[in-house]
């Protein structure tokens, strides 16, 4: 955190800010209260000998504590979590804050008060430059508000953000210490007063305060364990090192395995180490020896001395060595002068021996498990404790099991002595069974369960921080986790802190791979490193041999995980991340370019997070038209919307901006249409039209005019709607375009028919028909049907409706011709359509209701909602023909669900008529006012004046 001098001279250069990374770090203000007073009328000098003790305090304090330290002139601004991360930043922060405090307080001379204000987040760490000075900078809203805390702390206290004490859980005791209200700040920040530290509490009793799920996959190795119990009830000792990444499962083996021993013939003794332990000779065994003593951690040394006497009392003739050698790691000092004498070396083997002695003794009354958990935070002497425990084990009833997350925390002296346990992931099945039962009284959604399992990596700790925070922020309505999805703030730092600990040329590959994403070509990573000036090779067999990475030497690679990629992602700077996309997009586009969904989805994207809007404007409607090819509608809808996004981030070339909007809407239209959305579809139409006009494209107006009419006639007064249709017909015959004229033709001819005048609906498209061939099915305009295949449809439908059964008949005919050549689900389910209408009108019932069930299966497989619904009102006559009234019913309802909510007035028409119809077939004495009255209001108001006269007239 220190300045570094740049050479002297008289050039002065602009400052500059150059961001490096990012990371989750707690930011600690210590203050010097009215340290001004102190040293008001102070030489300098003497200023700095009055205030200077403390602040080395302070400063020494908290780096003893794992702090990145600053001067900040009357007090120290610590960072914990930086330069490495840490996965224990926030308690690391306030245990610093209690010991500087206490440590302060203690000072018998230059005695000062100080406020602690602690938060915790992300903070932006990089470099400023200037003439005189190179030095370190630190900025974010974690620094600032860290700064507020303390101002509006109590003197000699820990205050806290909410977010310190919801990320310290129950470790340390707090009480809430009012609101802090800060300029700029919507709501005031909650504050919390930190009393002390719980010596009780372990983060494995917190997890179990949490809940458990159920245990699962692990039965193999829990039987591992109970193998070696057995070995040492024979009498023959044992000790096992369960080896394990964190959240793999190590703690809840060990006390699955811990709960299945009989208290009533055996006990268990437990010792954890902490990450504050490193520094500390057996600080997690002094814990251990207090509570097992029934001593809390504010115990005087007399109290002290008198548990530790009571326990020993009569145990042996060593009596006041052990007696010595326990109080003094219980830090309450013996001023016995056989103890005094001894040297350190000696002293040391006086507190093993002790131990052991106190340990094997348990050990001889009654069977012994001894658990050491996180070895890998262990100070030496604890770990030399191990050793001569697991030495001795042969000789009594005593297991010992130690955990671990790497090799590195089992000296290589107890390889030879002690079983090794690696815990891997779960099993595909363990995972997916466990994810399920998390999701069980919530979601159970499919989608879920597989985003779950992906982003996971079946590592159970991470499945159920991730199902848990998914709880908390809320699932979705459809199941899934939706596109804000951020990692628990409790897995990251776990993942942050295997990043840090690579060497830098692994960091910076593993970084460069979260740019491009989850799943990455091997070769274009390569070419991207290259760019960056980085070896290629090494490192990717690195990491795949550090498990982050898989499949490095196959053409497609991933991460182990999702978490991994999005924590290695969010540690670079916005600027980098920029950079590094931008590199990305060029590298693509040098390449030969290669139209699929999968090249052009990651061009779209990276252009887009390198803030290349036009290159990503253009790729998301490309991106757009190829999910539509594979009727992924909503794949298609998503792009598109990326689309104008980022077309509204232009501010240059309006009518470039103009052109993308329009093209990213016309993509829009077509994506919707199989949902029925007409309302949405219309809107967008009027919106394309408009934008067309504005660029002077024609053509595209043309287009989206006919396409409003198309959306009109289904959705308003379609009296009203003719004329602008003719107006359109009579546009596009001058335009001379075919396909546009055989669009407007079909509009036309389709607004006739809605109205019931089927006599001028087949004049217009028996005028028009010899355009109803493939080569215009190229403009796909109104639906996601062929024009050729919708004319000729509305033709034979009026046709039939006429009674001129033979023409109708010879219009399908050909339409089946054209359907086979396009081989579309509408088209298909189209001609389906106008074949029933055909059969019901010549009252073959049963062919009817055999072409309509194909055309509505036909539909719903493609998700064609708005066929769904035109074909309800046929389909509902044919059951009724075939006295299949149940059947009728049902099919009228999933009519009116479709069509009602979306406003499809003509189909809701159609359908109240059909009721109407079945209904006066099932009782011809019934008035059916009800219906009756709907549906001549219906069509007065939506100029359906033919219906009134087929139905209500007759009937």
């Amino acid at each position: 955190m220190s300045q570094r001098p740049k050479s002297s001279g008289p050039r002065k250069r602009n400052m500059q800010i150059e961001a490096r990374e990012r990371k989750i770090c707690t930011i600690a203000f210590i203050d010097i209260v009215q340290s001004t007073a102190l040293i008001e009328n102070l030489d300098p000098e003497e200023a700095l000998d009055r205030l200077g003790p403390a602040v080395e305090m302070i400063m020494d304090t908290c780096e003893e504590f794992g702090a990145s330290m600053r001067f900040v002139g009357d007090g120290a601004l610590a960072v914990f979590g930086f330069p490495a991360a840490d996965e224990n930043h926030c308690i690391r922060a306030v245990e610093a804050g209690l010991a500087v405090i206490e440590r302060v307080s203690a000072m018998k001379s230059d005695r000062v008060d100080i406020r602690v204000g602690i938060h915790s987040g992300p903070v932006l760490f990089g470099s400023l430059s200037h003439t005189n000075f190179d030095e370190l900078t630190l900025t974010g809203p974690v620094v600032h508000l860290a700064d507020k805390i303390q101002s509006a702390a109590r003197t000699n206290t820990v205050t806290v953000s909410r977010t310190v004490v919801d990320t310290v859980g129950e470790m340390f005791h707090s009480r809430p210490a009012g609101n802090a209200v800060i300029s700029g700040v919507d709501q005031p920040l909650p504050l919390f007063e930190i009393i002390d530290r719980d010596q009780a509490i372990s983060r494995w009793k917190i997890r179990i305060g949490q809940g458990l799920s159920p245990f699962m996959g692990r039965e193999a190795d829990l039987e591992q364990l109970g193998q070696a119990w057995s070995a040492s009830l024979a009498g023959s000792g044992s000790s096992v090192a369960v080896i394990g990444e964190a959240g793999i499962g190590k703690s809840r083996l060990v006390h699955e395995f811990t709960d299945s021993v009989n208290f009533t013939t055996a006990q268990v003794l437990g010792v954890s180490a902490t990450a504050l332990d490193k520094q500390v000779a057996y600080a997690p065994v002094t814990r251990a020896i207090k509570l097992f003593l029934g001593l809390s951690s504010s115990d005087n040394p007399e109290e002290i001395k008198k548990a530790v006497s009571s326990y020993l009392d009569g145990a042996s003739a060593l009596f006041r060595r052990h007696s010595n050698a326990l109080q003094s790691i219980l830090h309450a000092a013996s001023d016995d002068p056989a103890w005094t004498a001894l040297g350190p070396k000696a002293r040391q083997d006086a507190i093993v021996e002790a131990l052991v002695a106190v340990i094997t003794g348990m050990a001889a009354k009654k069977p012994l498990v001894i658990i050491f958990e996180d070895m890998h935070w262990a100070d030496q002497y604890t770990l030399s404790l191990c050793l001569e425990l697991i030495r001795a084990a042969p000789e009594y009833q005593l297991m010992l099991v130690l955990t671990s997350r790497t090799l590195d925390g089992i000296p290589q002296e107890m390889d030879q002595v002690i079983q090794h346990l690696f815990l891997g992931p779960l099993d595909d099945q363990s995972s997916r069974n466990l994810i399920n039962n998390l999701l069980s009284h919530d979601s159970g959604k499919a989608d879920l369960s597989t985003f779950v399992e992906e982003i996971c990596g079946r590592t159970p700790l991470f499945i159920e921080e991730v199902v848990r925070n998914l709880k908390a922020t809320g699932i979705s309505a459809d199941g899934s986790a939706g596109q804000n999805f951020k990692v628990p703030d409790t897995v990251q730092p776990l993942i942050a802190q295997r990043i840090d600990e690579l060497s830098p040329a692994d960091r910076q590959t593993l970084q460069i791979a979260a740019v491009i994403g989850t799943e990455f070509s091997v070769d274009l990573l390569k070419k991207l490193l290259r760019r960056e000036g980085l070896e290629d090779t090494r490192s990717l067999l690195s990491l795949a041999r550090l498990d982050l990475l898989e499949n490095v030497s196959a053409p497609t690679a991933k991460f182990r995980h999702a978490l991994i990629q999005q924590v290695a992602y969010s540690t670079l700077p916005k600027r980098r991340l920029r950079h590094l996309h931008g590199l990305f997009v060029d590298i693509i586009e040098s390449m030969n370019r290669v139209t699929n969904l999968a090249t052009m989805s990651s061009l779209a994207f990276h252009s887009e997070q390198s803030q290349r809007w036009t290159e990503a404007a253009e790729a998301y409607i490309v991106c757009g038209h190829l999910a539509l090819e594979r009727a992924a509608l909503d794949d298609g809808i998503k792009h598109f919307n990326r689309s104008i996004f980022c077309a509204g981030r232009l501010d240059t070339n309006p009518r470039k901006i103009a052109t993308l909007n329009m093209q990213a809407r016309q993509g829009l239209r077509i994506a919707y249409l199989p949902k029925a959305d007409f309302s949405h579809i219309l809107e967008i139409t009027g919106e394309v039209e408009i934008l067309a006009r504005r660029i002077g494209d024609d053509a595209s107006a043309l287009g989206a005019g006919i396409d409003r009419v198309i959306m009109m006639t289904i959705l308003s007064d379609v009296a009203a709607v003719i004329p602008i249709g003719q107006e359109k017909l009579d546009a596009a015959i001058k335009s001379g375009a075919p396909g546009f004229i055989a669009t407007a033709a079909f509009a036309l001819s389709q607004a006739y028919w809605f109205t019931g005048e089927f006599e001028k609906s087949a004049q217009i498209a028996d005028k028009f028909g010899y355009l109803f061939v493939p080569e215009n099915d190229r403009l796909t305009t109104g639906t996601n049907g062929t024009v050729s295949v919708l004319g000729s449809g509305t033709h034979a439908n009026a046709l039939s409706l006429m009674g001129k059964f033979d023409d109708a008949a010879a219009v399908c005919d050909r339409m089946e011709k054209l359907v086979q050549g396009t081989g579309k689900p509408y088209d298909m389910a189209y001609h389906a359509i106008s074949v029933g209408i055909l059969a019901l009108q010549e009252n073959d019932f049963e062919k009817s209701r055999a072409s309509l069930e194909f055309a509505r299966e036909t539909s719903e497989v493609a998700k064609i909602d708005v066929l769904r619904a035109f074909l309800s009102a046929p389909l509902a006559k044919a059951y009724a023909g075939l006295h299949q009234i149940d059947a009728a019913k049902k099919t009228l309802a999933m009519g009116q669900e479709i069509a009602g909510p979306m406003g499809m007035a003509a189909f809701v028409a159609q359908l109240l008529a059909a009721e109407l119809e079945i209904s006066s077939e099932i009782d011809p004495l019934a008035e059916n006012r009800e219906i009756k009255d709907r549906l001549i209001e219906m069509c007065r108001k939506n100029g359906y004046n033919g219906l009134i006269k087929q139905y209500v007239s007759e009937i």
